[in-house]
C-alpha cells in the first residue's frame, strides 16, 4: 500500500528486513562451497549418526 501505484506485484517474498540478504551475500561472499558442505555434514553427524559411507 505504501509504494502505491509504483508497485508490481511479482510474488517475492521477503523474510529480512531490507538490504539484509545483501548484506549477508556480501560477508559471506569468500566462504567457498567446499567449507559449507563440510561444515554441515559435521553438523550432521553431531546430531545422528555418520552416513556409512563416510
Amino acid at each position: 500500500m505504501a509504494a502505491g501505484g509504483d508497485w508490481e506485484g511479482k510474488g517475492y517474498v521477503f523474510a529480512w528486513e531490507p538490504g539484509g540478504a545483501a548484506r549477508m551475500r556480501a560477508r559471506y561472499m569468500h566462504v567457498t562451497g567446499p567449507m559449507p558442505r563440510k561444515v554441515a555434514q559435521q553438523i550432521g553427524d553431531a546430531l545422528w549418526e555418520p552416513s556409512k559411507g563416510n
